[in-house]
């Protein structure tokens, strides 16, 4: 696929316009999206596709990575977030926040939300914010000097019914992914007390408790385009053993829901023919949300065979697609169907209990969800201990 002549006028302008953190234009043309790359000092690099998807904000493709010393390998087919759901305790049913009726607007990245650099990718509106942050020492040994790493972090936000979503991902100098959600902005006010509401002084208003819920979507495309595969890791309890806690591995080769386990400390692995690949950490998974409707918004995970059509949670467009139905929400996505010789898609939720307190109002603090995936054997050693 050629670029247009825009397409090669906006890489250059992404080239020339930078506030402190540069992104450089990647060399393959894209698909979709607009081509960046970021190298850190240590050589290692990412390249990818990025746009600002009207519905859903950032959406990353074609994810490349590459460890210093080590060639250029491929990561991820696409990524962005499938849905995020904002549940009143006083009302029966969630609000879901993307492709529903009043759909969320795009806001315009500007020097008063960006610290970093502004990408333009909506005529001359910028709605892609780049940054390159410290984040802590990749390596450490005896006395020599601590590796210091960096992270370069891609960010879009939408705003809806008051309430502004930031969206972002940070690709870490040492292979690390992190997707991320914050929250913030004004939340819906009551004019009655209620059991599931905030008194907020002198002003004879309310401010109810709310769930969120955030479900990420994640094709990934390891190494050699081969079908990737995805493996279960538990650690479970074995008392007879003297308490020890034996790795578990299972295949899962079908499309299935699971939740996170967290006195087994279960996690996800996806991996290419060779064995190397991501390990999806849920560490930061401390709630569960629970509710009458919607099926899969009660686990943590679902794993789908990849479709195009498949975008969204909730409120999926059911459409047809190569003579093929895509459903209306994951509970049609997932339906049992083989893995076998199928790229699968990891759909991630977390959720967070926003508590008001009277330092939410007027305004919302900052509540933030994010979660890691980790490089797996992806190296055969450290890639850092060659450039100490």
């Amino acid at each position: 696929m050629r670029l247009t002549a825009q397409q090669m006028l906006l890489a250059l302008v992404l080239v020339m316009v930078s506030s402190g953190n540069t992104a450089f234009a990647a060399a393959a043309p894209c698909v979709v999206g607009t081509p960046l790359t970021q190298s850190f000092a240590s050589g290692a690099s990412w390249s990818l596709c990025a746009r600002t998807d009207e519905q859903h904000g950032l959406e990353v493709s074609q994810v490349y990575y590459r460890a210093p010393g080590d060639i250029s390998r491929s990561v991820l087919g696409i990524a962005h977030i499938g849905q995020i759901l904002m549940h009143y305790h006083d009302e029966e049913l969630p609000r879901a926040q993307i492709n529903t009726a009043g759909m969320p607007r795009t806001l315009t990245m500007t020097a008063n939300n960006c610290s970093g650099t502004l990408l333009l990718n909506k005529g001359t509106d910028a709605t892609l914010c780049s940054r390159v942050e410290d984040n802590r020492i990749t390596a450490k040994y005896a006395q020599d000097p601590g590796l210091q790493s960096q992270r370069w972090q891609l960010s879009s936000a939408l705003q809806r019914e008051g309430l502004v979503w930031a969206i972002s991902i940070a690709f870490r100098e040492d292979g690390q992914i992190t997707p991320g959600l914050s929250l913030s902005g004004r939340a819906r006010l009551n004019d009655e007390p209620s059991d599931f509401a905030a008194t907020l002084p002198n002003s004879g208003q309310y401010l109810p408790r709310a769930t969120i819920l955030s479900t990420w979507r994640m094709s990934f495309n390891l190494d050699d385009g081969a079908p990737d595969s995805v493996q279960q890791f538990e650690f479970e309890l074995d008392e007879a053993r003297g308490n020890r806690r034996p790795m578990q591995v299972t295949e899962l080769g079908t499309e299935s829901l699971a939740v996170v386990k967290r006195t087994s400390f279960r996690g996800w692995r996806i991996i290419d023919p060779v064995g190397a690949g991501y390990y999806l950490d849920p560490s930061n998974s401390g709630f569960s949300f629970i509710g009458s409707a919607y099926n899969w918004a009660r686990f943590d995970v679902a794993l789908t065979a990849f479709k195009s059509c498949e975008r969204y949670a909730l409120h999926n467009n059911a459409s047809f697609v190569n003579e093929e139905r895509c459903g209306a929400s994951l509970d049609d996505f997932v339906n049992g169907e083989t893995l076998a010789g199928a790229q699968p898609v990891l759909w991630f939720s977390q959720s967070r209990t926003l508590n008001p307190t009277n330092e939410h109002w007027p305004v919302i603090s900052h509540v933030h969800q994010s979660f890691t995936l980790l490089p797996f054997d992806w190296t055969p050693t450290s890639p850092f201990e060659l450039i100490r």
